[in-house]
């Protein structure tokens, strides 16, 4: 038996698709996965003042300054909820009440 040879304008059209799917999925796949670039404001991008403020300076000896066993603890006391006391619940009795027997007698 002879094997049919497929035409090469299936051969081209296959290789075409699949190239157009890989090219589809890399460009998803970039779109999810390159970061954006990062937007810095100008007055942070500025260069810094090199020279030396000297009022900095002095405002900084000026400081008050505390040792670390100086400044007592400043606990806050929290108030916590405290449970409600339960109350018993009330229940049906399968006693029989007593009912009034006999004839009331008049009040005089």
């Amino acid at each position: 038996m002879k094997k049919t040879k497929t035409p090469g304008i299936v051969t081209i059209a296959t290789l075409t698709l699949i190239t157009l799917i890989f090219w589809i999925f890399f460009n998803v796949y970039r779109v999810f996965s390159v970061k954006t670039p990062v937007t810095v404001p100008e007055e942070i991008l500025s260069p810094i003042d090199p020279s030396l403020d000297a009022n900095a300076l002095t405002n900084l000896t000026k400081r008050l300054y505390f040792e670390e066993g100086i400044i007592p603890d400043n606990n806050i006391p929290t108030q916590t909820a405290t449970p409600a006391p339960r109350t018993p619940t009330p229940t049906e009795s399968s006693s029989p009440t007593p009912s009034p027997t006999g004839v009331p007698s008049p009040t005089p």
